[in-house]
């Protein structure tokens, strides 16, 4: 019996050879390319969009299919109701390399699907759609890259269903230290693993939060943390340091989802004895609900109990959604993994600006969204001129392996024909990204940046402001 292609293939040129009949996806996109899998008959059909899946880029790439087969199909998965930045910047650099003529003359394409709860799509909660999402990229339009998600829990999440289809993620926001030995306690160019970010892994900030704490003679700490790897992680390492410093920590943990939870949490700490509450949690809606229950409370601001707030919530929206909370925001402090600010960020700045009309400084990763984006695209270089010809997740790490050695480059839109000539004579390159420099360690394949400690102040015509007060760099 011969393989045949069940559904919807006019106007579509594809190769005459006969194949047996299919009993895998990546048999079907072998045959016909991206978005085809095998059916339960055994025959190849076209994969219809998700409804998680709506934005594009092309915007007609499944309508015209036909038309994009030969691109290089890659996936990005967020929830865009919160990391809709995020996602933005990584659609903008394949924009970029597209403008630059792709690589050799193929373009590139992007299938962009949401992991939020929303049961105006479906019936799915977080988790279920991230699973659902990652799946459905990897196995069934067949990428080679997913680029997100942008928390700990959910990375973790989706690189378990990925792996099966060499399939690499790459997330510019998960930071917990948990991540580090998931795929394996060390990478090199023989496994380089699949599982990438470009943001560093929490130790350091964890340690920041606790110095900057003890340096200004706090004692008593309340911590209280989402559940998952984020939140442990680095409640982890800030108790940690901070009690070895000396200082005293109560933890009260709540399950991702559980407002009651969490809610109860907020009133145990507002009536306690505490010099500052930390609080940390992967959700933007958690921490809006902290600071309103926090100025609810009236003790926050009464007995002059400081805030410390995580990476998180280094995002203008979550100030703006939380304005009535504006009393206590003078008692906020925080920490994030830093952004260089130099002529790099400076150009993707004003072409993400330019491309969507929206401030990319809003939050703390569109920076290292971007860079992901790039590191990626770079990756399917190396694939296929140093990994066998094709475009595969395995390659693509590879690439990802020689970005951090040899002639410096800018992660910028006008590098990418020196990125691919580099690559094309198998020689490494040194990249300063938007984010600042992309030093990944040799043998964990983790990156460290500086880790600020910033204050939020609202300044008219201007809204919510964030200041540094101070910068650590890492060891």
């Amino acid at each position: 019996m011969r393989l045949i292609l069940a559904v919807g293939l006019a106007g579509c040129s594809f190769s005459t050879t006969e194949y047996e009949t299919c009993e895998t996806n990546l048999q079907c996109q072998e045959a016909f390319g991206w978005g085809h899998a095998c059916g339960d008959e055994g025959l190849c059909s076209v994969v219809v969009q998700h409804p998680r899946c709506e934005v594009t880029e092309p915007a007609d790439l499944f309508e015209n299919r036909q038309d994009y087969q030969d691109s290089i199909v890659l996936g990005v998965q967020f929830d865009t109701s919160q990391f809709g930045l995020e996602a933005q910047a990584m659609r903008l650099a394949v924009v970029q390399a597209n403008l630059a003529e792709g690589l050799d003359g193929r373009q590139y394409a992007v299938v962009q699907c949401t992991n939020e709860e929303n049961l105006s799509i479906d019936s799915l909660d977080s988790d279920g759609a991230n699973e659902e999402v990652t799946r459905y990229l990897a196995d069934e339009i067949g990428v080679s890259a997913i680029m997100g998600p942008a928390t700990s829990g959910r990375t973790e999440a989706a690189y378990i269903v990925a792996e099966a289809y060499d399939t690499v993620i790459i997330s510019p926001s998960a930071t917990s230290p948990a991540l580090t030995d998931l795929d394996g306690l060390s990478c090199s160019d023989a496994d380089p693993g699949l599982l990438w970010r470009t943001a560093p892994p929490d130790d350091l900030q964890g340690k920041v939060m606790a110095l900057d704490m003890l340096d200004r003679d706090i004692d008593t700490v309340a911590v209280i943390f989402q559940e998952g790897p984020y939140g442990a992680g680095l409640q982890q390492a800030f108790s940690t340091n901070f009690t070895d410093g000396g200082g005293t920590v109560d933890a009260f943990q709540f399950t991702e989802g559980n407002t009651s939870q969490r809610d109860t949490a907020i009133s145990d700490v507002a009536f306690g004895a505490y010099d500052e509450v930390v609080f940390i949690s992967a959700d933007k809606t958690d921490i809006v609900a902290f600071l309103l229950g926090a100025d609810a409370a009236g003790t926050f601001e009464a007995a002059a109990t400081g805030i410390f707030l995580a990476d998180g919530a280094y995002d203008e929206s979550i100030f703006q959604d939380a304005a009535d909370a504006d009393s206590v925001f003078s008692l906020v402090r925080g920490t994030r993994p830093t952004t260089d600010l130099g002529q790099t960020y400076t150009s993707f700045a004003i072409a993400f600006a330019g491309y969507y009309g929206d401030d990319a400084s809003s939050s703390g990763f569109t920076a290292y969204a971007y860079d992901a984006a790039w590191m990626v695209l770079y990756g399917t270089a190396w694939s296929v001129y140093q990994d066998g010809g094709e475009v595969t997740g395995t390659g693509i790490a590879r690439g990802m392996r020689q970005v951090s050695e040899g002639d410096q480059v800018e992660v910028l839109a006008t590098s990418w024909t020196t990125v691919r000539a580099n690559f094309a004579e198998g020689r490494a390159v040194d990249l300063q990204g938007a984010s600042g420099a992309i030093d990944f360690d040799d043998t964990t394949c983790e990156t460290s940046a500086p880790i600020e400690v910033w204050s939020v102040s609202y300044e008219s015509g201007e809204g919510y402001v964030f200041e540094a007060i101070t910068t650590v760099q890492p060891g």
